[in-house]
């Protein structure tokens, strides 16, 4: 065997004993977070807002990733049920990213929050990587409980939305439990666009990363009138 095999297959030992070490020690695996009632966040239900963080010790870049669904400002949307309601009505359990039904499907929902897409390869696969799961109706965004009861009178719903309080606890967490980012890295899909743009300053204020870049995905808001025709305002 020549030096340089001998060197390869050195090298390929040691990196997969340090990855080996990384996941013994709680890295390259989903971490479930579950926020405080004291924070203030919550899924719409009631329920706990719980989040997921999967850390490498090899590096302070961070990418967050905002979860995309639909959204609800009545009693049925906030129910649940179809393509365009709200998602995750029933809160967010601590499996959430090992359970293929759920809308992360392990991760495999974007190249953004998979070590190793089948699909595709993004250099962020390396990096920390934050999930905000979205069980608020609120594209990220909500500061506020209402009420509900267009459907059913007789059993109103109070409906939390908490997605701007959501986020912003977890900006406030990972100032406390992970380094300061050399580069931060915010996104999201569908819903998750809109709120990776509108929680884009608080991130920056609360987390002073050295580089900080937004991809909002099929998600940018834009002012509109709200008398504005489809062929004035095209979606």
């Amino acid at each position: 065997m020549s030096l340089r095999s001998v060197l390869k297959v050195a090298v390929q030992a040691t990196a997969a004993s340090l990855v080996c070490a990384a996941a013994h020690a709680g890295y390259l695996q989903w971490e479930t977070v579950e926020l405080p009632a004291s924070s203030g966040a919550s899924c719409g239900n009631g329920t706990p807002y719980r989040f997921f963080v999967n850390r490498t010790p090899f590096t302070s870049k961070t990418v967050v990733m905002f979860e995309g669904g639909g959204a609800c400002w009545d009693q049925g949307a906030c129910k649940g049920g179809t393509l365009l309601d709200a998602v995750n009505p029933d809160g967010i359990p601590t499996n959430y990213m090992t359970d293929w039904n759920r809308q992360a499907h392990l991760g495999l929902v974007t190249p953004f929050t998979m070590r190793l897409h089948p699909l595709q390869s993004v250099q962020t696969q390396s990096w920390n990587i934050v999930y905000l799961t979205y069980c608020t109706g609120d594209v990220h965004t909500g500061n506020k409980v209402a009420v509900y009861d267009n459907i059913d009178p007789a059993n109103p719903m109070a409906y939390h939305h908490r997605g701007m309080v959501n986020a912003k606890a977890v900006a406030a967490w990972m100032a406390k439990n992970l380094k300061q980012p050399e580069k931060l890295f915010l996104t999201g899909f569908s819903a998750g666009g809109v709120g990776s743009a509108a929680l884009y300053p608080a991130f920056r204020e609360a987390l002073k990363p050295k580089q900080m870049s937004l991809l909002a995905d099929s998600g940018p808001l834009f002012n509109v009138p709200r008398n504005a025709t489809p062929e004035q305002a095209p979606s």
